[in-house]
């Protein structure tokens, strides 16, 4: 689980960039507060029961936590996962979130 503070509690932003890949898509904007805010996206599109939404948040949310700390501050960070995210397993998806914060 993500920390408090760096939870982002309004998703809405003014995205300055945006990355696609094949199970989620990034959003990325600057804030003035001078930490990094991240916050989780699932729809019901991908699934009605919130356990499966769940456990795609959660999934997320673990691998992004190591992550986080290395990232620069003053940063909003919106993930919004597809539907393909509920046929992959874990490393394909550690692979991708890698390789986008490479670009970051």
């Amino acid at each position: 689980m993500l920390k408090k503070k760096n939870r982002l509690s309004n998703p809405r932003i003014n995205s300055i960039n945006s990355f696609a890949t094949k199970h989620f898509i990034l959003k990325m904007g600057y804030n003035d507060l001078g930490k990094l805010r991240v916050a989780i996206n699932v729809s019901k599109k991908i699934d009605k029961k919130a356990v499966v939404r769940n456990k795609i948040k959660r999934t997320l949310a673990d691998l992004l936590y190591d992550r986080v700390k290395k990232l620069k501050k003053g940063l909003d960070l919106v993930f919004i996962a597809k539907k393909e995210m509920l046929h992959s397993n874990k490393e394909e998806i550690k692979k991708e979130i890698e390789g986008i914060f490479t670009k970051i």
